[in-house]
């Protein structure tokens, strides 16, 4: 699927756990021939051309396998001058429900009337570690890697769209080659959408520096998941969004301060915020589906559902590497110094649904049928998951109503059959226990002779 690529990582950062990286190439622009993008990667990527954004995959594949995004990008390009193209790539090499457990990489070229432009492998594309992640913290969930949370200054993105930013090369590695299947499943939906309503503002007492520690989960979960221990993490998360202590009084100028809004329904996505800082200050983007006596209850869920940023004086454009799903989002900072400006949501669901059409005399069951809509197309992105919240993992009891739905919405089984592609081609499933195998492998007998039976070409 590639002409030239090969696969790539920093040296030296393969197994590390929770980095993230950025890969850039510089190129001259001409829109006279169309400009293609392929690439595939691990964990998961972001992409944008001149500092907008295009596109966040990869569509998830069979244990060993990766899938190929390919897209055309010849309507952002800007003829005349140097283009800037940019991956963010976030490895997790942790064990979760939502991603595979496997060793991170880049393969990805930029083809224009059959010349390759770029490619991964050598020196028309540069990689670095990006600093402003956060490493060490705890996670998001027993069943999702780790929570996001960064350093950043006002030029932390620069190397995103100014093709004269200093970004030093970082020495990279070469990687056996990948096993390589079609994305297949449709481009999500990435429309911005604002928040409809701000509910409630009022102030914020700072934690104290020596705010009690906190840790999600059991100790020995995090061991088995392949997780940083809380007396590694370099951020207590848990226990500064706990220590924060939020009233409805007015704030004073100055003040620290929280408002929380309201998208009017769940929804899934990529939080966005644009805020402005006077002075050093510290974000907490909290969210959750709903209201327990009108708050953002963390306990409800049991998942740390927050981004967390350090912020130097300067404007910031931010948005989350990670989809969530939430209706309700709470913006926290503690020191004061922070206007927000804007409050959106990228979303991130299956576009395929809006081929289906429902209209009766009861506004009612249109309203049960929109609901269901919204339900399968946040739920069925690249495979059907059993939430897109808490886990994003794909069970297969849970998908044999989902199958159903899928032709109804969707017109096909384009998301049914990447997601039975995923179980049927993997010899065994490396990163589980021997006893958890055994397991899936029970239910998952019968659904193999169906396929064997019925599609014996996802049968390797």
């Amino acid at each position: 699927m590639f002409t030239q690529a090969i696969p790539t990582w920093l040296k030296g950062l393969e197994q590390e756990r929770n980095v993230l990286a950025g890969f850039r190439a510089v190129f001259p622009g001409a829109t006279d021939h169309p400009l293609t993008l392929r690439l595939a990667g691990a964990t998961l990527y972001r992409i944008s051309l001149n500092g907008i954004f295009v596109h966040h995959g990869p569509a998830r594949g069979p244990h060993g396998f990766y899938r190929v995004d390919e897209m055309d990008l010849t309507h952002l390009v800007r003829p005349g001058v140097a283009n800037v193209l940019a991956i963010e790539v976030a490895a997790y090499a942790s064990c979760s429900y939502a991603y595979l457990n496997q060793p991170a990489f880049l393969q990805a070229e930029l083809e224009q009337s059959g010349a390759i432009l770029a490619a991964t492998g050598d020196s028309s594309f540069a990689g670095r570690r990006l600093p402003e992640r956060i490493q060490k913290v705890d996670r998001f969930s027993f069943q999702r890697p780790c929570a996001e949370a960064y350093r950043k200054n006002p030029d932390s993105d620069r190397w995103k769209f100014d093709s004269a930013a200093a970004f030093l090369n970082e020495p990279c590695v070469t990687l056996p080659a990948r096993l390589l299947l079609p994305r297949r499943v449709a481009i999500p939906d990435y429309e911005v959408l604002p928040s409809l309503k701000c509910l409630r503002v009022g102030r914020v007492t700072p934690p104290p520096p020596d705010h009690p520690h906190h840790a999600l989960l059991q100790p020995e979960i995090y061991t088995m998941m392949g997780s940083f221990l809380p007396e590694e993490c370099e951020l207590d998360l848990l226990g500064l969004y706990e220590a924060c202590i939020c009233t409805d009084t007015p704030p004073a100028p100055g003040e620290g301060s929280f408002a929380l809004h309201d998208f009017g329904h769940n929804l899934t996505g990529f939080i966005q915020l644009r805020v402005h800082c006077s002075k050093p200050a510290r974000l907490l983007a909290c969210f959750d589906e709903v209201l327990v006596e009108g708050e953002i209850r963390r306990e409800r869920s049991q998942t740390l559902a927050l981004l967390y940023f350090d912020l130097q004086p300067g404007t910031y454009a931010l948005e989350a590497i990670e989809p969530n799903t939430f209706r309700y989002l709470k913006l926290i900072h503690p020191d004061g110094g922070l206007e927000v400006e804007a409050v959106a949501l990228r979303e991130f669901a299956n576009p395929e649904t809006a081929r289906a059409a429902f209209t009766c005399s009861d506004p009612d069951l249109e309203l049960i049928f929109e609901a269901g809509r919204q339900t399968f197309r946040q739920n069925a992105v690249d495979i059907y998951m059993d939430c897109p919240g808490r886990e994003r993992a794909g069970w297969l009891c849970d998908s044999y109503f989902t199958g159903q739905t899928e032709p109804l919405l969707c017109g096909g089984s384009t998301v049914e059959t990447n997601f039975l592609e995923n179980f049927a081609l993997p010899a065994r499933w490396r990163s589980q226990a021997r006893g958890v195998r055994t397991v899936c492998r029970s239910w998952w007998h019968p659904y193999r002779q169906l396929i064997t039976q019925w599609a014996p070409w996802l049968i390797r």
